[in-house]
């Protein structure tokens, strides 16, 4: 049995990485946590106005022939976005738009107006918006039809809320003509307005965010440890931790850790920081830019920070933990977000094959066919001289610990043959040579189990020809420390011993 060996066979997740004739689990995990989605279109109101085409006039109705310009109105307007309440506890300083889509309608109640022939003109005023150049940004909306919602667009901007703004404003101008036939205004002609933000891609939002409810609940990670350990009690000596995070959200950050737990189907168990549950890691560092990262590596889990082997005694089958992160408030720099602002967490688990005293491992394999059936020990010639027969195991143990071995000879259907002299016994064989860390050394001497057969067992033995055989190998004593390697082996010989009676005839 070769342990590098028995690894292959068994680790179909390919989770035990051997580094030379080292062996250690490996696994890697990450959690993202994403900033709440904004979706700012849903907080901004429908901009409903009406606009009276002939405000002010000593008489009504008026005339205008056809193709007249009609006379310019303008109306000013508040539009709120929606932002900055004076309840929230996050603040909205700018933002930078990639576009931007208005649905539009306007309707009317003047007869033979045509829709074609109106003009709106509106502007975003004090520089509150703006394209990307710092030119106001002016939006021309030309309806080709009265009461039907129609798309207008706005490309590459910023909006200006500085200072708690709420809202935008603006200042709507009318251009009308007659168009190909003479309209009559009365005192209450007009035009309605109406049109909503169907559509916001922001890029970036400038401001002030609290990110305590990014991780505001427990996050669970699985471990996988009973898929893909072997069969047996591990208690690991030094199992390690490496935790480490990447953020692209634009305000210096930092982590508090309230606990870091490791839990079983019956049990779990908390880490301790310098006997503390909890601890708080921060960035040294922030992204400036929209695009830029950073990245952090807490103080790795081990044996001392963390107390990792306690975690793993219960061979867990998840991690639990809770972590919060926090922003510097304290810090000039504005902050920023993007619609992926996240903070990605990578948890990287590895477990060296070096155990505490009280681990066990157990492996249990068949070897089919021993015996040829036609072999002439099986002759009845040969078995009336038979005078003792015995089977001799011949076993070199490299591992770094005693094993205890016993065996079954069965038959095809899994019926095991009793054997007088070992049915139930278990064989215990010595460790290799170990140096003080824990390694075999080289030039391990063989050890040797007999066992004497009968000769009607003997016969038997043709029909129970698959040998079954189970090693459990511990620790020699408590204080023996258990290190493995791929090139550790167990290897042993079945021979088997028989001598024959000479018969003499006179």
């Amino acid at each position: 049995m070769n342990l590098g060996d028995i690894i292959a066979a068994n680790d179909s997740d390919k989770v035990l990485l051997t580094n030379l004739a080292e062996i250690s689990y490996q696994r890697v995990d990450s959690i993202a946590f994403s900033y709440p989605e904004l979706n700012i279109v849903e907080n901004i109101s429908p901009v409903q106005q009406t606009i009276v085409l002939l405000p002010l006039s000593p008489i009504y109705p008026i005339v205008f022939p056809a193709n007249y310009d009609l006379p310019k109105v303008t109306l000013n307007y508040n539009f709120d976005l929606g932002i900055n309440r004076a309840s929230a506890s996050e603040r909205i300083d700018s933002m930078k738009v990639a576009k931007a889509i208005l649905s539009v309608k306007v309707n009317t109640n003047v007869a033979n107006l045509d829709p074609s022939k109106l003009k709106f003109t509106v502007t975003f005023q004090n520089n509150k918006l703006r394209k990307m150049d710092g030119t106001a940004s002016v939006l021309t909306i030309r309806p080709s039809s009265f009461n039907l919602a129609e798309d207008a667009c706005i490309l590459n901007f910023v909006i200006d809320m500085s200072e708690g703004v709420t809202s935008l404003p603006l200042k709507i101008d009318l251009e009308a003509q007659t168009g190909n036939s003479p309209i009559a205004l009365e005192k209450n002609s007009k035009i309605d307005l109406e049109f909503s933000f169907k559509k916001l891609d922001w890029q970036v939002l400038y401001g002030n965010f609290d990110m305590s409810t990014v991780a505001a609940t427990a996050q669970e990670i699985p471990v996988g440890l009973t898929e893909n350990i072997l069969n047996g009690a591990f208690k690991f000596s030094n199992p390690q931790i490496s935790i480490s995070a990447v953020s692209n959200v634009g305000m210096k950050l930092g982590f508090n850790l309230e606990y870091f737990k490791s839990s079983s189907d019956i049990s779990s168990v908390y880490a301790h920081f310098d006997g503390k549950q909890s601890l708080t890691q921060n960035f040294d560092k922030r992204p400036f830019v929209p695009g830029e990262t950073v990245d952090v590596n807490f103080k790795p889990f081990d044996k001392n920070w963390g107390e990792t082997d306690k975690l793993f005694e219960i061979m867990p089958t998840k991690f639990e933990f809770k972590a919060t992160p926090f922003s510097d408030t304290t810090d000039p720099v504005p902050s920023f977000l993007t619609p992926d602002a996240q903070i990605k967490v990578f948890f990287k688990t590895k477990i060296p094959m070096q155990f505490n005293a009280g681990s066990f491992y157990q492996y249990t394999d068949t070897l089919n066919a021993i015996f040829e059936a036609n072999s002439k020990i099986f002759n009845e010639d040969v078995l009336n001289k038979i005078d003792t027969a015995t089977f001799i195991f011949s076993i070199v143990n490299n591992l770094p610990i005693k094993s205890t071995l016993s065996f079954r000879f069965l038959d095809a259907m899994g019926t095991a043959l009793k054997l007088t002299d070992c049915t139930g016994k278990k064989y215990e064989i010595a460790s290799g040579q170990v140096s003080l860390k824990g390694k075999v050394i080289p030039g391990t001497s063989s050890q040797k189990i007999a066992i004497k057969v009968s000769r009607d067992e003997l016969l038997q033995l043709k029909n129970f020809n698959n040998l079954e055989f189970k090693v459990r190998v511990e620790g020699a004593d408590v204080d023996s420390k258990i290190l493995f390697s791929t090139s550790n082996t167990l290897d042993f010989k079945l021979g088997l011993f028989v001598k024959l009676r000479v018969i003499e005839h006179l």
